[in-house]
């Protein structure tokens, strides 16, 4: 039986790609590993502090994953299908969508592209961004500020090493 691929390699890549990101400032995206991410949120003594500042961020979710295509009796876990969810958020509707479509276009360049993940390699087939997020108000301060999430799902396809 083939080993599956050892999808904490593609995590970090991925974190990697999207934390590369440039704002229209020239800063860095903030993005967080399942969390939160150093920097991103609001600034300083939080967001009612006269100098408050909100610094839009990414936050990426490995989901379950699972045997891809129709497997083979040679290769039963030869293709993969690895979902992840993106969120972003931001001060304002506006600035959480825009910080959505700024790491979208980073994880579908990866298309067609060849990873290393453990033992062997694997093709990226296809990314695919199955939903769109819709921002939502999250009314935890005040002033509240703006997230949302996206799915993206990346089709993992067995190379020979």
């Amino acid at each position: 039986m083939t080993a599956p691929p050892e999808l904490s390699l593609l995590d970090d890549q991925l974190l990697t790609l999207l934390r590369a990101v440039a704002l229209p400032n020239g800063d860095l995206l903030p993005v967080g590993d399942m969390e939160i991410p150093h920097g991103g949120g609001w600034s300083g003594a939080g967001p009612n502090a006269p100098s408050a500042q909100f610094t839009g961020y990414g936050i990426l979710y490995p989901q379950p994953t699972g045997p891809a295509y129709a497997p083979s009796f040679g290769q039963p876990q030869a293709n993969w299908q690895v979902p992840y969810i993106l969120q972003s958020y931001g001060a304002t509707r506006e600035q959480a969508r825009f910080i959505g479509e700024l790491m979208r276009p980073a994880l579908l360049r990866l298309h067609g592209t060849v990873v290393a993940l453990g033992a062997s390699n694997y093709r990226l087939d296809n990314v695919s961004i199955d939903s769109l997020g819709a921002p939502e108000r999250v009314p935890g301060t005040n002033p509240a500020y703006f997230g949302q999430q996206e799915r993206v799902t990346f089709w993992l396809a067995k190379r020979r090493t």
